[in-house]
């Protein structure tokens, strides 16, 4: 399959969390940012993962504590495993979520991000995916809780011929072209989503978003750290002190890349994501000002 990377993030897991609905009076109501997790298509079709319908997902995703109002779906369109449904059944099973998210009246903002080849030719044995790319997001439909879609371009390469391939699939389906500011061949009108710095152990909140970024996300890739990156003080951190994204017209997309964490006893395993787990997620429910200050997904 296209490769996704090695996400070493998290504090607890496994369990699938009890789905608990509450009455549209106990969501915070004003506007604000909008906190969610980075979504492996691993976490689903695996072998190990879940294989959740789009129902169970939205039960277990969005309708349990911290009833999280965004969400990050990683692909790399390639699905394999036992439970693997293909390309175009990964697309529908998203349409389908976003369905379900915007049928129940969920206040919820979806982005999605690919590591695809869009180079004309084969890379390590993956070959151009620019025609699959347009069939997913045909597949895949237009939906307003779908904000739009990023090009992961660490992995097949960052021509300007790739970058504006991917803008103009995205755009053509309807959705914004999400720039990542770290990588060159930028569209400087883009809204971007920003980057916490890496590794995020210490604790390090920038002070401030520059202008078009929609939101931020926090994590870790590549090896190994000595410790645990989520604990809970660092949790109370990011929701105490992530600033604003002057530019988000829906509140600031609060993302945290909470996949596994290998040097945690208590971590994860590729197909058993940290973001399902309720003790990480009871650490964002809890922690000061989360649920008067942020978007939930039921208001």
């Amino acid at each position: 399959m296209a490769r996704l990377p090695i996400l070493i993030v998290g504090m607890l897991l496994l369990s699938v969390a009890s789905t608990v609905y509450l009455s549209g009076a106990a969501f915070a109501t004003s506007t604000g940012p909008r906190l969610g997790f980075w979504v492996d298509e691993r976490d689903m079709w695996s072998g190990v993962g879940y294989a959740w319908t789009p129902q169970q997902f939205v039960n277990n995703y969005f309708l349990t504590a911290p009833y999280p109002a965004a969400m990050l779906f990683a692909t790399g369109m390639s699905p394999s495993g036992p439970y693997s449904p293909g390309a175009m059944g990964e697309a529908q099973w998203l349409s389908q979520v976003a369905t379900l998210a915007q049928s129940d009246g969920l206040n919820v903002k979806i982005v999605i991000i690919f590591f695809v080849n869009l180079s004309g030719g084969t890379i390590d044995g993956v070959p151009d995916q620019t025609t699959l790319l347009k069939q997913y997001m045909a597949a895949l439909g237009t939906h307003p809780n779908i904000y739009g879609a990023e090009y992961e371009r660490e992995y097949f390469g960052n021509t300007v011929q790739e970058v504006q391939t991917f803008k103009t699939i995205i755009n053509n389906a309807g959705y914004v072209n999400i720039d990542d500011p770290t990588q060159i061949n930028n569209f400087p009108s883009d809204p971007m989503l920003s980057y916490s710095t890496y590794p995020y152990y210490g604790g390090v909140i920038p002070a401030a978003l520059k202008s078009p970024s929609i939101g931020i996300g926090y994590g870790e890739i590549g090896v190994p750290l000595t410790g645990p990156v989520w604990t809970q003080s660092i949790v109370d951190s990011i929701v105490d002190k992530t600033p604003t994204a002057a530019s988000s017209t829906f509140g600031t997309l609060v993302l945290l890349y909470s996949i596994r964490d290998l040097n945690n006893p208590a971590g994860g395993s590729l197909g058993h994501p940290l973001w399902n787990s309720p003790t990480l997620r009871n650490w964002i429910w809890t922690a000061s000002g989360y649920q008067s200050s942020y978007l939930l997904s039921k208001a």
